[in-house]
């Protein structure tokens, strides 16, 4: 964040940070408590396999 607010922002603007887990962390959330620039969030990632094609036939492959 350092870095982001002396190199690549503009006069005025601020930089705000987040970190995102998959689990809560009460240790992490006390830490950044103090740290009001930074967002803390527990994080899902969900994914759907969809078949583009289908099976091959001779060949076993899919």
């Amino acid at each position: 964040m350092e870095y982001v607010q002396e190199a690549l922002a503009e006069a005025g603007q601020t930089v705000e940070g987040i970190i995102a887990v998959r689990e809560d962390d009460n240790r992490i959330r006390r830490a950044l408590s103090m740290t009001p620039s930074i967002q803390f969030d527990r994080s899902e990632i969900r994914f759907k396999l969809v078949k583009s094609w289908q099976e091959r036939p001779g060949t076993g492959c899919s």
